[in-house]
């Protein structure tokens, strides 16, 4: 049995005193004896009470303001109890803290402590027994809830099951991502990739049948019993796929907009987040004067949702949206077809010029440039990239490597730059900043 044993620095002569009185058979962690010369402090502490324990004595003395180390320990080893679902903190309180423990450390409310009752070696072992003989009362009784049958309500049951398949869909578009029609993946190739990711084992037996019924339900992957691959990415999955990456190409994106300008979104997960961040600015009011060309109905709703919401109408709003016409694509909810052609002609030459385009691609090789579907977008995307004066094509790392029908440009076209997510480990985007380093901005992941 692992104890933590979390105490101030006046405490620790007192803290020794009460072990010497526990059993050897206990392990107890304290900072002298168990922390390696060089370690982070903070970083240590956490993960050990969070990882490696199993109880942490708490020893609470004094204000909490002369206690700042121990109240963070205190909430880890509370955040800890949480997960754990049982008794993890036990409260110790020392003779030098006056008045109701429970009001000068909110944080134990509702948790028994015990007391040490004065700083002398009868106090010292009375303290140690006590402890003792709670913590065998606490293992005994968890002993005793592990051989217990529980009842699960079936409302559980229903949300792990929604949880599973949840995670299960994610995990295998993930993975299907990067395989197309001419390099598919064997569902022999997909379990072996799966089988490791999961705390439940997946059984061979039962995975064919599991994975006809998730793809069923995952638009744009092609499965007919022995392969997979993807056709088209959907918007119902792209958010969730390396999100966070597509957050941070999103914020570097938007550092390059300025008030006054025509800018060109494409529609697109990535560009949902650089919406978001543009409608923040708008709201703060350190951008304005713009004129954005959208081609997505949730872009557009979003931005004018914002100035509506500031008062503004057509003459004082701090952006102007012009949408092509056309009809909306259901998996990735962008206008197109029908008269966007022309619609989208009329409003470049309305506006004149676009000062700077972002473009999503969907596939970019070293050697042969990027790439987007062959779909009902593509003309808009072309079209777009060639009346603009910088254009920004923008992709997470996953994209490195695939080739697609459609190719939109040449690292080396003058007009053209890229932001990619950075990720040292992927070789595929390492070969493009090998060649074309200068024409692409790496995005670091934002601090959470």
């Amino acid at each position: 049995m692992k104890v933590f044993l979390s105490h101030s620095s006046m405490n620790k002569t007192n803290v020794k005193a009460i072990v010497s009185y526990l059993p050897k058979q206990m392990q107890t962690w304290l900072d002298e004896n168990n922390l390696v010369w060089g370690s982070p402090l903070e970083e240590t502490f956490e993960s050990v009470i969070k990882t490696e324990m199993d109880y942490v004595i708490v020893f609470l003395s004094g204000s909490r303001q002369s206690n700042v180390w121990v109240t963070k320990e205190l909430n880890w080893a509370l955040e800890r109890q949480k997960s754990v679902n049982r008794c993890f903190v036990l409260p110790v309180i020392m003779p030098s803290l006056e008045g109701d423990p429970y009001q000068e450390y909110p944080e134990i409310n509702n948790i028994k402590y015990i007391k040490l009752d004065n700083y002398e070696e009868t106090g010292f072992k009375s303290c140690a027994e006590r402890i003792t003989a709670q913590l065998f009362s606490l293992i005994i009784n968890d002993l005793d809830n592990m051989h217990k049958p529980k009842n699960v309500p079936v409302s559980k049951v229903i949300k792990d099951a929604n949880s599973f398949l949840d995670e299960f869909r994610q995990k295998v578009y993930k993975i299907v991502f990067k395989h197309r029609e001419h390099n598919p993946i064997s569902v022999d190739e997909l379990y072996n990739e799966l089988s490791h990711k999961f705390e439940v084992k997946l059984s061979y037996d039962d995975f064919p049948d599991l994975l006809n019924k998730v793809c069923a339900t995952l638009s744009g992957v092609y499965f007919d019993g022995y392969v997979l691959y993807l056709t088209e990415e959907h918007s119902q999955w792209k958010q969730n796929v390396s999100a966070e990456s597509k957050k941070a190409i999103a914020y570097v994106a938007s550092r390059h907009i300025r008030s006054g300008q025509s800018v060109f979104i494409d529609a697109g997960s990535t560009m949902s987040f650089l919406i978001d961040i543009i409608c923040k600015r708008i709201e703060s009011h350190t951008l304005s004067g713009l004129k954005l060309i959208l081609i997505s109905t949730e872009h557009a709703n979003k931005i004018a949702d914002i100035c509506a919401a500031l008062g503004c109408d057509q003459y004082n709003s701090p952006a102007i949206i012009y949408l092509p016409g056309g009809m909306v694509r259901a998996n990735t909810k962008a206008i197109v077809g029908i008269d966007g052609h022309d619609s989208l002609e009329a409003i470049v030459n309305h506006l004149r010029k676009i000062d700077v385009a972002f473009i999503g691609a969907n596939g970019a090789d070293s050697d042969s440039g990027i790439y987007t579907h062959d779909n009902e977008e593509l003309y808009t995307k072309q079209r777009i990239a060639e009346i603009s004066k910088c254009v920004y094509y923008t992709f997470d790392d996953s994209k490195c490597g695939i080739i697609l029908d459609s190719k939109l440009a040449d690292f080396s076209d003058v007009n053209v730059r890229a932001i990619i997510n950075e990720n040292p480990q992927n070789e595929e985007l390492q070969k493009i900043l090998d060649k074309y380093g200068d024409r692409i901005e790496l995005a670091k992941a934002l601090a959470k």
